[in-house]
């Protein structure tokens, strides 16, 4: 019983913690993203072809020299704990996965290969990377919403397979839009709501959740079904 009552108030330590630190970095975060979304917007009158051209002008047009000194320096802390956490982690989880490769031999290979990837130019880096990221951040955001309602479903895997599915279609889809505007082919089948705003994945999600959730009730009933008439 002890134990059970050290195990609870431990957890809900654990629990308060996150809270505490998710809510600190919501509000820095947030602060953040709204000032660079408030620099957009007011800079959209000026010639510039990108974001990082759009944060370097406003460096210098604010802090003259030294403001792209302090832009440097901005980037280079924050970008060194996070990029030096993703090698870390990628290596670690592909040398589980592949133990015959060493730890530090997959660590090098992710640091030569992102130090390739990073001087072919911001502007090409995000062409690439944008069909990607449009296939696979629906989807992503999906099934991080269903395990948010897992208790609502039981955990049902039709559920998660359904939404996935269904999503994974129109994701894939807005992926080729993104590469070629001339591969579409579900607009001209079927108009989905939010598609112009790149939210046309969340109607057929929903609906994907609801087939898996009828399925699972149906393979429930016939495996009841099935049981009975057999003990008949």
């Amino acid at each position: 019983m002890q134990l059970e009552t050290e195990a609870f108030f431990k957890k809900k330590n654990i629990q308060h913690i996150i809270w505490k630190s998710s809510t600190i970095a919501l509000i820095c975060l947030g602060s953040i993203y709204l000032g660079l979304g408030y620099l957009g917007a007011t800079s959209s009158t000026f010639s510039f072809t990108s974001g990082a051209s759009i944060l370097s002008g406003a460096s210098q047009e604010y802090f003259g020299v030294f403001g792209n000194v302090i832009l440097g320096i901005a980037i280079i802390l924050a970008c060194i704990p996070t990029g030096a956490g993703l090698l870390s982690s990628c290596a670690l989880y592909f040398h589980k996965k592949v133990p015959r490769i060493s730890y530090k031999g997959f660590l090098t290979f992710f640091v030569l290969f992102s130090g390739v990837v990073a001087n072919v130019g911001l502007e090409k880096l995000i062409g690439l990377s944008v069909p990607v990221l449009n296939f696979i951040y629906p989807i992503i955001i999906v099934l991080i919403m269903l395990t948010f309602l897992d208790k609502l479903f039981n955990g049902q895997k039709f559920v998660y397979r359904g939404a996935v599915i269904f999503t994974m279609i129109v994701s894939l889809n807005d992926g080729l839009i993104a590469i070629n505007e001339n591969w579409d082919f579900i607009s001209p089948i079927i108009k989905l709501p939010l598609s112009e705003r790149g939210f046309g994945w969340i109607l057929p999600a929903l609906l994907g959740g609801i087939c898996g959730w009828l399925l699972s009730l149906f393979k429930k009933e016939y495996r009841y079904g099935h049981l009975l008439l057999y003990l008949v």
